[in-house]
């Protein structure tokens, strides 16, 4: 089951440019009309997941028509909550453009160690992508906890699944809890 709420009247931008960034590439990208989308997260969808966790992830994506590219840029996660014995997490962001699960799709970001608001800014883009596809491909985005000791597990902290169909370029803020606000930008 998936969960996307439809866009709202009420006009407010997602900050999405590093300060002192100078990339034309991005800079073309990021002042085109965006519409910004809130996600709360698919339950179910990994079956031993914990309880839903609070916390929210900003990402910006857009689609590239000439070069059939998509396009993410995860930016932060803010509100995370801290481990069960108060320290900070070292927290990641993993994605698959479904249905592919093989490792030409897998993106990750860089791990940030000991924070509870991590800063990624990172750009991952999906070539070959052409917007025919766009009805049966999905964008699975999830939020990771590393361990410190690299015997165990990573920690799972939250999930979203948003549908591309129809996307032409999309703000969107997955919140990892269940309390969404809704941002529209035209």
């Amino acid at each position: 089951m998936f969960h996307t709420l439809p866009p709202t009247a009420d006009a407010r931008h997602v900050p999405c440019m590093p300060p002192g960034g100078s990339s034309s590439f991005e800079s073309q990208k990021m002042e085109r009309p965006s519409i910004s989308v809130i996600s709360p997260t698919s339950p179910g969808a990994l079956k031993d997941a914990p309880q839903v966790l609070p916390g929210q992830l900003s990402v910006k994506l857009w689609y590239d028509k000439v070069g059939h590219q998509l396009i993410v840029n995860v930016l932060q996660a803010t509100d995370l909550p801290s481990r069960v014995d108060g320290r900070p997490r070292n927290p990641y962001v993993k994605m698959y453009f479904l249905p592919d699960r093989s490792d030409k799709s897998k993106r990750r970001t860089k791990t940030v160690k000991k924070v509870l608001e991590p800063k990624w800014n990172q750009t991952f883009v999906y070539s070959h992508v052409h917007r025919r596809d766009f009805r049966e491909r999905m964008l699975e985005i999830t939020v990771w906890d590393q361990p410190r000791v690299q015997e165990e597990e990573s920690e799972f902290l939250g999930e979203v699944m948003y549908t591309v169909n129809q996307m032409l370029i999309q703000v969107f803020v997955i919140c990892i809890a269940y309390d969404c606000l809704l941002d529209y930008v035209w």
